[in-house]
């Protein structure tokens, strides 16, 4: 509705006085797909990208499979397990890289699928033929994606970047210094140390550098500044 979007339109404008310097504007912003608020964002931020947060496609995908996918009696395989299958197999069609391999693959997902045209018409009117530029890993890796607004986040971005990297530092037991296993997607998605950069500091016992930790985790205030405006400084992590 009309009244929704001037609604996000207010809050959109509200972060963006916020935010005041074009460097610190967000290259991508994040949502749930609420057509509300990715018809505005390019009203307020005309140079970002409005994609689709994967979490709520796949939990959307998994209710509507509960209820479309089913299997016949007596047939081998167990509902539950056609399911993830169907899952597994729409999740490998996000995690593509190229768009010649989704293609391929997309392809394979209808014929995995056919059995159940509703589930496939779903999913083509849902993702597929309306948003596979904004979720799917061969359009959506072009965008810089840790540049990212989450929707609720509260933590202080420093704090939230200790998590990320904690998180990746149990990944280092599995993936050692090996670029291909470790997949570099913190790096690359977020602009943190993934595992294989982390298991190299550790095995060479040096600590993690500033310059390798993406300007957003560094910003500590977006607090206004009297007089408004741009400012040419915020305040930020520096190296001693």
């Amino acid at each position: 509705s009309n009244e929704k979007e001037d609604n996000f339109i207010w809050a959109l404008q509200q972060l963006r006085c916020l935010l005041r310097r074009k460097a610190n504007l967000p290259k991508v912003i994040l949502t749930d797909r609420d057509l509300a608020l990715m018809n505005v964002i390019p009203a307020v931020f005309p140079d970002t990208v409005a994609l689709v947060c994967r979490f709520h496609v796949v939990k959307n995908l998994r209710s509507k499979a509960t209820k479309l996918v089913k299997v016949r009696d007596g047939e081998k395989i167990k509902v539950s397990e056609m399911r993830e299958t169907v899952c597994l197999a729409f999740m490998d069609v996000l995690d593509l890289s190229t768009e010649d391999e989704y293609s391929e693959n997309v392809l394979k997902f209808r014929k995995l699928c056919e059995r159940w045209p509703k589930f496939v018409l779903y999913v083509e009117e849902t993702i597929l033929d309306t948003d596979k530029e904004r979720v799917v890993n061969a359009w959506v890796d072009k965008y810089m994606p840790w540049a990212t607004i989450p929707q609720i986040e509260l933590k202080a971005p420093m704090i939230c970047a200790l998590d990320h990297i904690h998180t990746e530092e149990k990944r280092v037991e599995y993936t050692g210094m090996d670029s291909m296993k470790c997949g570099c997607r913190m790096t690359f998605n977020y602009g943190l140390p993934c595992a294989c950069l982390i298991a190299n500091k550790l095995r060479h016992n040096k600590p993690i550098r500033l310059d390798e930790v993406y300007k957003h985790w560094k910003i500590m205030c977006f607090q206004d500044e009297e007089g408004g405006g741009d400012v040419e400084d915020d305040y930020v992590f520096t190296e001693e």
